[in-house]
């Protein structure tokens, strides 16, 4: 009897060790801050991580790139009320292991009680792009009512965890499918062409409650640098998109003009084919960036609004990305992170108008369609031409129709010269 409970114990323990997998824990520490904590991560190319709070009582969310991740590219969003994101990918072929804090995340209180994350998705991918298992949970808020600050240089304290905060959290499963792009791409000129497959999200991991009651003591200096020492300077430009143009202009609306706003300003050094992609889930677009004095490493590229098809070094330090938008996305954008400069750059992609909008004459529109476009607005309850299916008439619309407008245009004359 007892050989035979020894023998079921060994075989149950070796069927949990089958089923472990990463966690992505988020612990508060205190005065509105939280850290994000990776345990357990093994050759992860690429984190997606996406928490939920309560917008009531917390606001105005800021995020600090954490020392487990310090040499990738981490790309954030805190605009989305209720949600943080956080993006990280590693230049091909490198890849991270192990335990350490991936970012901190400090809000605003604004209500009278401690809060707390309601939840955290996370998704890991290797370098080839697959999901890699992982289970993200909360730790709850700590009880002990007087929790001791470590003290900075500067004569400032700073909140860090305690052992009483760090209990048993609730675990979630991943179920996210949320491209991050950037995983692959030689690093030598003349590289021939890489293909990226879109991975399914993995299956649901069975994994008992993490017991943690405490972290290493590396791990809570870890905790302590990353609150306590600013991160370094980066250069950072962004480019202004077309969509952006059309929202902040201010000049009479006629076809001339708005069609003027998608040739200028030019961005020096970023060349894309076709200079106006249809977001059809089918056609992709190319994007050819000079990236300037190469560094030691092959730069990072990340992709939002766009899933990454293939990519290249092309001659000196251009580089080819080919993507494919999100089907009837108006907004993508790529961010490159070469040394220490960072650069986005907006696609110009638009949805194709829709059928049942009834502009021009056997799909082929006019200057004249386009003047009706413009003064034919409806009402705010019932809006005309409302192309992205909103329920009001924007700037939006007027982006969307005259991409197409313009795209006609060119195909036409494409046409035009091959006779």
């Amino acid at each position: 009897m007892k050989r035979s409970l020894m023998v079921f114990f060994i075989l149950f323990c070796q069927a949990a060790a089958a089923y472990a997998a990463a966690t992505i824990t988020v612990y508060p520490s205190g005065n509105g801050q939280f850290i994000v904590q990776g345990t357990g991560l093994e050759r992860v190319a690429g984190i997606d991580i996406a928490i939920q709070y309560d917008k009531t009582t917390l606001a105005n969310p800021k995020v600090v790139q954490g020392s487990f991740v310090s040499d990738s590219l981490m790309v954030t969003n805190t605009k989305e009320g209720g949600k943080v994101s956080i993006a990280s990918v590693y230049a091909y072929p490198r890849v991270q292991s192990g335990t350490g804090v991936i970012a901190v995340v400090s809000f605003d209180n604004t209500g009278s009680s401690a809060a707390n994350m309601t939840s955290v998705i996370p998704r890991l991918l290797d370098v080839n792009g697959a999901s890699l298992p992982v289970v993200g949970s909360v730790a709850p808020i700590q009880t002990d009512p007087q929790p001791q600050p470590s003290t900075d240089t500067t004569g400032g304290t700073v909140s860090s965890p305690t052992q009483t905060a760090l209990m048993t959290p609730t675990t979630t499963t991943s179920g996210r499918t949320t491209w991050l792009g950037g995983v692959s791409q030689p690093t030598e000129p003349g590289g021939e062409k890489e293909k990226i497959q879109e991975q399914q999200p993995a299956p649901p991991v069975k994994q008992e409650p993490v017991n943690e009651t405490t972290l290493t003591a590396s791990v809570e200096a870890d905790v302590r640098q990353q609150i306590m020492t600013p991160s370094a300077e980066k250069k950072f430009t962004a480019y202004k998109s077309v969509l952006n143009r059309f929202r902040d202009f201010k000049g009479e609306k006629n076809p001339q003009a708005l069609m003027k706003l998608f040739t200028e300003p030019d961005m020096s050094g970023i060349h894309q084919e076709p200079a106006i992609a249809f977001s059809d889930g089918k056609a992709s677009v190319k994007v050819f960036v000079d990236v300037g004095v190469s560094g030691r490493e092959a730069p990072n590229f990340a992709l939002k609004g766009a899933k990454l098809v293939a990519i290249r070094r092309e001659k000196g330090n251009v580089w080819l990305l080919e993507a494919l938008p999100e089907e009837k996305t108006y907004e993508a954008t790529i961010t490159i992170l070469n040394d220490s400069a960072t650069t986005e750059i907006p696609l110009t992609v638009v949805p194709l108008i829709p059928p049942d909008a009834k502009i021009g004459k056997e799909k082929v529109m006019t200057e004249n369609d386009f003047s009706l476009f413009l003064k034919e607005r409806g009402t705010a309850k019932v809006p005309r031409y409302d192309l992205n299916g909103d329920g009001k008439r924007d700037y939006i619309d007027d982006y969307i129709f005259t991409g197409n407008y313009l795209a006609q245009l060119a195909a036409r004359d494409k046409q035009t010269a091959k006779k």
